[in-house]
């Protein structure tokens, strides 16, 4: 199927303006099929902006500048932003940038959020700006007449310096001149007792390293001796729990009347009778040793034999 020439030529150009369309946009980091706002900025200066310039929001591409031109002896600047992007009232525009380097560009200074906005078409004013190089003009003169003073002061401290280091007479050389005595001094004396002082650092050595190992023996001595402290006072609790619960038992079986203490402890009637005997035997005993006639004298020797 063949088409004319026409068509063949018109189809051309709307592709190539199509493509220029989204170079364009996609050149200046513009969103590629998302719509725009126009807004207009009046300056004093344009500063060298040119239509194809960045618009930026706290360093972010949201826009370019679509159009410059000079109205009633000031510089009026179209551009456009992205839709989602508002402009509160009270926002700025600064046009800036070294233009030697093609770094020429519109910042936005955002106003604050809780307020109207500026409708597409609004101009948007311009934000005082300090021409710094007219205040580096300014106080050039001072600054150079601070630095003539600096610049005397150091040579004059040089000259100083070069006059005291010079002079055969002077104190600052007489003083740099004992200190390298001094230290040559200090250089030979190390150098004679180099040997004395490395024995005698040896020698600190050895004795940490006895000083380490008699601690470690003392140490291990005194842990071997507390672990059989420790072992033994455990045998001791062991013989101790051992006879504690012999005793219980000793004692529950008095308690309970088993054995001679335990009627003694429990049967009243056998205590009294017991109580009794051993009096008449005390009794019996007092008498003997009073009279011990009385009971030896039917007693012969040849009987007891």
């Amino acid at each position: 199927m063949k088409y004319s020439r026409e068509v063949q030529i018109g189809g051309s150009l709307v592709l190539a303006a199509l493509l220029f369309y989204v170079g364009q946009r996609f050149f200046r980091d513009l969103p590629l099929f998302a719509g725009t706002h126009s807004y207009i900025t009046v300056a004093q200066d344009a500063a060298g902006i040119i239509p194809g310039n960045a618009v930026r929001i706290n360093g972010v591409y949201v826009g370019s500048v679509t159009d410059v031109r000079i109205n009633e002896g000031a510089a009026w600047v179209g551009f456009t932003v992205s839709t989602d992007v508002r402009l509160p009232h009270g926002t700025t525009a600064i046009l800036g940038g070294f233009g030697f380097v093609g770094d020429v560009r519109l910042d936005l200074i955002l106003g604050p959020p809780d307020t109207t906005y500026y409708a597409p078409g609004d101009i948007i004013p311009e934000s005082p700006r300090e021409d710094m190089l007219a205040d580096l003009a300014a106080y050039a003169p001072a600054l150079l007449a601070q630095l003539d003073s600096l610049l005397s002061g150091a040579s004059s401290t040089f000259s100083a310096t070069d006059a005291l280091l010079s002079s055969p007479e002077g104190e600052l050389r007489q003083s740099i001149h004992s200190v390298g005595a001094t230290a040559t001094a200090l250089t030979d004396l190390l150098n004679a007792e180099s040997a004395q002082i490395g024995a005698t650092l040896e020698d600190v050595r050895t004795l940490a390293h006895a000083l380490s190992a008699l601690a470690a023996d003392s140490l291990t001595t005194t842990v071997e001796e507390l672990n059989r402290v420790i072992a033994q006072l455990q045998d001791n609790l062991t013989g101790l729990a051992r006879t504690t619960a012999a005793l219980n038992i000793f004692l529950e079986r008095i308690n309970s009347g088993h054995g001679t203490l335990g009627k003694l402890a429990t049967d009243d009637q056998l205590y009294n009778s017991t109580a009794e005997a051993a009096a008449a035997l005390r009794r019996l005993l007092e008498d003997f040793e009073q009279n011990p006639r009385k009971y030896l004298k039917d007693i012969r020797l040849v009987d007891i034999f």
